[in-house]
């Protein structure tokens, strides 16, 4: 049984969550650490030798975008919405380093790597339990 501490601090990572998903990818992405690390990237890649580095970075993403199905579906697996919660997290996490590895090669990420972060973040606030259920897991 869950304490009231622990129900209240669960209640505030959700809300925090919930306020993250609504916000959209672009926040994080605007931020100025975000923008001059793809920046940095963009100018190492283009000293690299061609090809090799542009290589790697889109197996980066094509790792990065599977990471999101695979954490998705664990979530699916998951009984608890604590524990479902947990690798959603971790799969929108995926979903940013994948939009940020889109940038770098492509300046702006396709319009599908937007789209699936737009879905996941509304199926995550859609899973987030409302302020007035208790959470006992």
């Amino acid at each position: 049984m869950a304490t009231k501490k622990d129900i209240e601090l669960r209640k505030n990572l959700n809300r925090q969550l919930r306020e993250e998903c609504l916000a959209g990818y672009t926040v994080a992405l605007d931020h100025p650490i975000s923008v001059k690390a793809q920046e940095l990237a963009v100018n190492i890649l283009m000293k690299e030798a061609e090809g090799v580095a542009w290589l790697d970075l889109s197996n980066q993403l094509g790792r990065s975008l599977i990471s999101i199905g695979a954490n998705f579906n664990e979530a699916l697996g998951r009984s608890g919405v604590t524990e479902k919660l947990r690798f959603l997290r971790i799969a929108r996490g995926s979903a940013y380093e994948s939009i940020f590895h889109a940038r770098v090669l492509y300046t702006e990420p396709p319009v599908e790597i937007i789209t699936l972060v737009n879905l996941l973040d509304a199926y995550i606030v859609g899973m987030i339990p409302q302020e007035d259920e208790m959470i006992e897991e």
